[in-house]
C-alpha cells in the first residue's frame, strides 16, 4: 500500500502487561504531551473514525492519520492506557538529504568504450572490474594484462611498455592502473581488436 498507515497493535495495560479487550482510544501526536488536540483518523478505506476501538482480543485495528503524523499515542482508559505507535513509513525512517552535486558514479553511457564506472573510498573513476585469470605478458589463452604507471610510462610487471600489436594469446582485457598517482596521464597506446582497455585514476 502506497499510503502511510499504522499496523494493528495490542491495546496494552502496562500495569498488568495484558491486552485490554474493547479498549477505546483517542489518538494524539507524540509531541502533544498535554493531549489537547486529538488527531483525525480514518480506517484503511479512508472512512473517518471517531476513536480507535480494540477488538475482543485487545488488538487495535490498522488506521491512518489524516494529517500524516507518523508517531502517535493511543490513549484509553481515561489516560491510564497509553500505547505509543509508529507508522509503517515512520519505522522505515525519513529519507536523507541528497548528496552533493557531481558526487557519485558517472553515467555509464558517457564513459569511453571499454570502461566501467567504479568507486573507491567514495571517489568515482572509470576503471577495471574484478579480474579473472592471472597477470602475464603473452602466450596465455585467457587472462588480464596489467600495466602500471611508473612515473614515466605504463609498464607491465617486466617493465615493458604495451606493444603496438596484441601479443600471442587472447587477453580478456588490458588494465591501465596508476598506482594511486592522480597525475598519471591517460594511456595513449593502441587499442587491440577484441580486447577491452580499462583505466583507473584517483581524483586529483
Amino acid at each position: 500500500m502506497a499510503d502511510d498507515y499504522f499496523k494493528p497493535e495490542l491495546a496494552l495495560n502496562p500495569a498488568t502487561d495484558s491486552a485490554v479487550p474493547y479498549a477505546v482510544a483517542t489518538i494524539y501526536a507524540l509531541s502533544d504531551t498535554d493531549r489537547l488536540t486529538p488527531l483525525a483518523i480514518t480506517d484503511m478505506f479512508d472512512i473517518p473514525m471517531s476513536n480507535l476501538v480494540a477488538g475482543p482480543n485487545g488488538i487495535y485495528p490498522a488506521f491512518k492519520t489524516v494529517s500524516g503524523v507518523k508517531d502517535v499515542n493511543a490513549v484509553a482508559g481515561g489516560g491510564s492506557l497509553v500505547t505509543p505507535l509508529t507508522s509503517v513509513q515512520g519505522n522505515k525512517g525519513e529519507q536523507g538529504e541528497p548528496g552533493q552535486s557531481g558526487i557519485g558514479l558517472p553515467d555509464a553511457e558517457n564513459l569511453p568504450d571499454g570502461y566501467v564506472p567504479v568507486t573507491t573510498g567514495g571517489v568515482w573513476s572509470a576503471g577495471p572490474a574484478p579480474a579473472s585469470g592471472g597477470t602475464g605478458t603473452g602466450g596465455v589463452s585467457e587472462g588480464t594484462l596489467y600495466y602500471v604507471w611508473n612515473g614515466t610510462a605504463y609498464v607491465d610487471r617486466l617493465g615493458q611498455t604495451p606493444p603496438v600489436a596484441k601479443p600471442a594469446g587472447w587477453w580478456v582485457l588490458r588494465q591501465f592502473l596508476t598506482n594511486g598517482d592522480p597525475n598519471a596521464p591517460f594511456p595513449t597506446y593502441p587499442t587491440w581488436a577484441g580486447v577491452e582497455d580499462r583505466w583507473a585514476r584517483p581524483a586529483a
